[in-house]
């Protein structure tokens, strides 16, 4: 099972965090009509909430690091509220608030670490290593004017960038088969042996680096 499937098949994963406010935000307005004097926590709760939501989609959206930070601390203060309600109430719900923050903590994190490590820009993390490998081939290819090797090439980059723009998995097996005609071509042809083997090696390194981007 891919890695993002299963995060988002998790209890429902980051959507709990609405959930949550929605369950903190009606007890709040229940504690109001009876006079009770946890209203100001529920509300501190559900602020904290609705922010570290802002916030984790910030980070989605511009991939900056500091936005994993925002949602970490907010959701710290948001326990740190559930934990002052538990000391003036015994409010069966406030167990269930407790674990769904920690759920949506856990799921997060996870998630942007998943992203972390799939490279935030197309310089880091194994993005990175796909765009080194397949531009050390590039070079070469490039040096020799070789028009058959930078054919090839060309394909197998579609290939790639069709299937992470459709994720179909028809495109894996393209990418897959156009290796392997690749990787003949290179044997084939009358470039160095130096040369040979540097692409060789940098053609493996992108596609074992493809087909990890293609767990996530």
């Amino acid at each position: 099972m891919k890695i993002s499937t299963r995060l988002h098949g998790s209890s429902g994963g980051v959507g709990v965090l609405m959930i949550l406010a929605a369950v903190v935000a009606i007890w709040g307005l229940s504690a109001i009509n009876q006079g009770r004097s946890t209203t100001g926590s529920a509300a501190d709760i559900r602020i904290s909430m609705l922010e570290a939501r802002r916030s984790e989609k910030d980070f989605f959206a511009r991939k900056d690091l500091k936005y994993v930070s925002q949602v970490d601390s907010l959701i710290g203060v948001a326990m740190a509220s559930v934990a002052e309600l538990n000391e003036r109430s015994s409010d069966p719900r406030l167990q269930g608030i407790e674990e769904g923050l920690i759920e949506y903590l856990e799921v997060f994190d996870e998630v942007a670490q998943m992203d972390v490590e799939k490279g935030l820009t197309e310089e880091e993390g194994m993005r990175g290593q796909l765009r080194g490998a397949i531009h050390g081939v590039e070079e070469i290819i490039t040096g020799a004017q070789d028009d058959r090797l930078n054919t090839l090439m060309l394909t197998l980059r579609r290939h790639e960038k069709d299937y992470f723009l459709r994720g179909d998995p028809k495109y894996i097996t393209r990418f897959d088969g156009g290796v392997a005609e690749f990787q003949q071509a290179i044997a084939a042809s009358e470039h160095s042996s130096s040369d040979r083997q540097a692409m060789q090696a940098n053609l493996v390194t992108y596609q074992v680096t493809f087909g990890a981007l293609t767990e996530f």
